[in-house]
């Protein structure tokens, strides 16, 4: 166990030139910090022999997805969410499919937004490049790295001022 990472906090980077030959960060808590499998998640993969857990079956009516906004719950089943994928592919994701620059998505996975734009552009072999963090100036400088000439976020991050000029270049 690397002390670093017992001191992380979500969105924190991990400094990777300290651990030049590091492939694998498996974590063993209860929570999962961003970007890091939990060995009990990792186990379900595995083969029957070698661990009890089992990948749960899927049906279309299952809700899998629940969206709290403003105190208000709202479900979300595996179908309600493939359909928004699909029609967020074909009125929107769909423009980008010829250009080979990744779409650049700077919203939450855990909204029903950012797991549709998700499922939307690996379903139709879209690269994706969701950054590690949502801090305004890091994305800036994230942008052109990545090449992405699309980005996808919601209302919350597209009202947000961007900082001055000199703060991020």
């Amino acid at each position: 166990m690397m002390p670093e990472l017992s001191k992380m906090y979500f969105g924190d980077e991990l400094n990777l030139k300290k651990y030049p030959n590091l492939k694998h960060i498996v974590q063993t808590r209860f929570s999962a910090m961003r970007g890091v499998n939990m060995f009990k998640d990792v186990a379900v993969y595995a083969s029957p022999a070698m661990s009890p857990y089992s990948i749960p079956i899927n049906r279309a009516d299952d809700v899998c997805f629940v969206a709290i906004k403003d105190g208000k719950a709202t479900e979300f089943s595996s179908s309600d969410l493939v359909r928004e994928s699909e029609f967020l592919w074909q009125d929107r994701l769909s423009v980008s499919q010829n250009n080979l620059n990744p779409v650049f998505m700077a919203c939450d996975l855990e909204t029903p937004l950012g797991f549709s734009v998700f499922l939307a552009c690996t379903s139709n072999f879209k690269k994706v490049f969701i950054p590690g963090t949502y801090n305004m100036s890091h994305l800036l400088k994230a942008l052109p790295k990545q090449n992405s000439t699309y980005l996808v976020c919601d209302s919350d991050f597209y009202s947000l001022a961007a900082p001055p000029s000199g703060d991020y270049v």
